[in-house]
């Protein structure tokens, strides 16, 4: 089982990355049930990313199978937006964001 243990300059890249990222404003809840269901996903893997940055800031080991993009939700995203191109911007400009992370 590999873990992940960041070096100092990572770590400090991480935590600069991750105060940038919490100032960036969250999408407003959609009122489509379609989008809703996409957001609620995204709302799902925030806390799970937010919770391993907070976990490697703190110098705290992390397993590698418990970093992972979830490709089910970008193709989700991308289908919905080529059917309502304009309705899920918000979602993917935050989205983008979150995968410069990774």
């Amino acid at each position: 089982m590999e873990n992940l243990l960041l070096s100092g300059t990572s770590i400090n890249k991480l935590k600069m990355e991750f105060e940038n990222l919490k100032q960036v404003p969250f999408p407003k809840t959609p009122t489509s049930d379609s989008l809703y269901d996409i957001f609620s996903e995204i709302v799902e893997l925030d806390g799970h990313i937010a919770g391993l940055v907070s976990s490697l800031i703190r110098g705290n080991m992390v397993q590698r199978k418990l970093v992972f993009i979830d490709e089910g939700l970008n193709d989700k995203i991308n289908s919905y937006i080529t059917t309502n191109p304009n309705e899920a911007e918000e979602l993917l400009t935050y989205r983008d964001y979150k995968a410069e992370l990774d």
